[in-house]
């Protein structure tokens, strides 16, 4: 007969298959959503474990909900720092970031995005140097300064200021 260890091995599968599908059908809908309007094939949209991808790692519900054409070319690609910047500012500010936030509420922003302490130490101290760094160098136009995007090398921070200075000056580049 059927005892209280089957009933409950099926009642943890039922909860398992519930989370799954309300955790992953989303993304997996999404992703089709995101290869049709970017005209490539669902299984050419390649990421991480988790299905996280571009310049952002973010996921494809967050690409559709987030993504910000912030060049003017006609569509969202967050494989280009223009539109990963903007759509990043627009996932932030979407999760309540406000100029003037508590370290408390800055951290619960970030926590949304990568649930890594590592990570969100690592994001509020690089905006700690850049501020410390601005106020030394108060002379010098806020704009002028950019912080590496990925903290891993400075290739992507030299093609990011190599692209605002062309923005900035077309002849300069």
């Amino acid at each position: 007969h059927d005892g209280p260890l089957l009933e409950d091995a099926e009642a943890q599968t039922r909860d398992r298959a519930r989370y799954l599908e309300k955790t992953f059908y989303p993304e997996v809908r999404a992703t089709f959503v995101l290869a049709q309007r970017l005209s490539v094939d669902p299984l050419e949209v390649r990421g991480s474990g988790s299905r996280a991808f571009a310049l952002l790692q973010f996921l494809a519900t967050s690409y559709l909900r987030f993504g910000v054409d912030a060049n003017h070319n006609g569509r969202v690609s967050l494989f280009e720092p223009e539109d990963a910047i903007a759509s990043c500012a627009n996932y932030l500010v979407g999760y309540g970031w406000r100029r003037g936030i508590s370290r408390t509420e800055q951290r619960s922003v970030i926590w949304g995005y990568n649930h890594s302490e590592a990570y969100i130490e690592a994001v509020l101290t690089i905006a700690d140097q850049v501020a410390a760094l601005r106020r030394e160098l108060s002379d010098l136009p806020k704009n002028n300064f950019l912080a590496e995007p990925q903290g891993k090398n400075t290739a992507p921070c030299i093609g990011l200021a190599a692209l605002e200075v062309a923005r900035r000056n077309s002849s300069a580049v």
